[in-house]
């Protein structure tokens, strides 16, 4: 009898866990749904009200939070990276990419926080921290040989000419045509 009891009471608890997790999931669909129609309806200049961001960011962090080891857990680090780069919060996109690198080696989308990352700390976060563009330059280059060759001369040149700032870069790349 206590076997059957304790049997009930685990299905309860893992049932309304993936409840949860599922209610999490909507929650985010929801509020980007949400996001995007209030998007096109804006008219030049308008911005969308801060709550709706503040609705997705908290869904994310909550899904994160409490499912860490799931599939969908990198994605909403992804989502919160872009989402605070995409606001000018550089600070924290930079903590989200930051932790999607270290807990998410094998995320799908890996080459693409790298070179965010690059990019936040190149141009975004002052005083610019040309050991971080550095870092993030060279572990793009060693772990994804299968950059367009464009692309690799470019992160190339830049990390040749690191210390210049990207206007004075784009003048010498100018004055070098």
């Amino acid at each position: 009898m206590k076997f059957f009891v304790c049997l009930i009471v685990t299905m309860i608890f893992l049932s309304s866990c993936v409840d949860e997790k599922a209610d999490l999931l909507n929650e985010i669909e929801i509020a980007e749904n949400t996001l995007f129609e209030k998007s096109q309806e804006l008219s030049i200049g308008e911005q969308i009200a801060p709550a709706l961001n503040q609705n997705l960011v908290d869904a994310l962090l909550a899904f994160h939070q409490r499912y860490p080891d799931d599939k969908h857990a990198p994605e909403c680090l992804d989502k919160l990276h872009m989402k605070y780069s995409g606001s000018g919060n550089f600070e924290q996109a930079a903590i989200y990419g930051n932790i999607l690198l270290t807990d998410y080696k094998n995320y799908v989308n890996r080459a693409m926080i790298l070179e965010s990352l690059a990019n936040i700390y190149d141009m975004n976060v002052f005083p610019r921290d040309t050991s971080k563009v550095r870092f993030y330059n060279e572990v793009l280059l060693s772990e994804c040989p299968e950059l367009p060759s464009e692309k690799i001369a470019d992160i190339k040149y830049r990390l040749k000419n690191i210390h210049l700032t990207i206007p004075e870069l784009i003048q010498k790349r100018i004055a070098e045509e």
